[in-house]
């Protein structure tokens, strides 16, 4: 995981955005020693909590 300050987000923020995106790493960023973390979000599959019901008709 790579660690910047606000400073480099701000002059630098659409590289580092697309490099997270490309990458799928995690930005650190230390802002007055708190730290935040800026990640990419998974894709959430709408039909992976279905339960399979074979009598169910559908229509």
């Amino acid at each position: 995981m790579k660690t910047i300050t606000v400073t480099e987000l701000r002059s630098n923020i659409y590289n580092l955005l697309q490099e997270v995106l490309d990458t799928g790493v995690p930005l650190e960023i230390n802002k007055g020693g708190q730290k935040l973390r800026i990640a990419p979000v998974a894709a959430i599959d709408k039909f992976a909590n279905l339960i399979y019901r074979p009598n169910v008709i559908n229509g």
